[in-house]
C-alpha cells in the first residue's frame, strides 16, 4: 500500500476522526461519543467565549472552555459553566471531568464545586496538569 503524510488536517479529515473514535468507544463500552458546544457572540457576531463537552453514555468531559482576553472578567465562563451544567443536569449526566494545567484555571474549577481527582507535577516545565471531577447524582 502506498501511504502519503501532509499537515493538511481538515474539517472533513476531523470529522472522520471524531466520528471514527465515536464508533470505536461504542463498540468497546456500548455507549457512542459525541461533542456539544456553546458559543458567546459579541454584538459584531464574533466568537468571544466557547465552551465544548465531549459526551460519553453519562458523563460530560469539558475539551475546552476560552474566553477572548478582552473580556475576560465579565462572567463569559460562568455564563458558559451554566449553561453546560444546567445541559448535563439535564440531560441525567452523572458527573462533569475537566482537565486543565496549575497555570490556567484550576480554582475556578474547584470554586465551582470541582474537586481534584489527579494532579501531575512537573507535566509541563513548572506546571501541573489537573483533572477535576464534578458529581452530579
Amino acid at each position: 500500500m502506498d501511504y502519503q503524510l501532509d499537515n493538511k488536517y481538515t474539517d472533513n479529515d476531523e470529522a472522520r476522526v471524531k466520528a471514527g473514535f465515536a464508533a470505536y468507544s461504542e463498540d468497546k463500552i456500548g455507549v457512542s461519543r459525541r461533542f456539544k458546544d456553546w458559543v458567546v457572540r459579541g454584538e459584531d457576531g464574533l466568537c468571544i467565549g466557547h465552551l465544548q463537552m465531549m459526551i460519553v453514555g453519562k458523563d460530560g468531559y469539558i475539551k475546552s472552555l476560552w474566553v477572548d482576553e478582552s473580556h475576560r472578567g465579565e462572567g463569559l465562563a460562568k455564563f458558559l459553566m451554566n449553561a453546560a451544567e444546567d445541559f448535563a443536569v439535564e440531560t441525567g449526566f452523572n458527573q462533569i471531568w475537566v482537565d486543565t494545567y496549575s497555570y490556567q484555571a484550576p480554582e475556578f474549577y474547584k470554586a465551582y464545586g470541582f474537586v481534584l481527582e489527579c494532579e501531575i507535577p512537573e507535566y509541563q516545565k513548572t506546571h501541573s496538569r489537573i483533572f477535576l471531577r464534578k458529581n452530579l447524582c
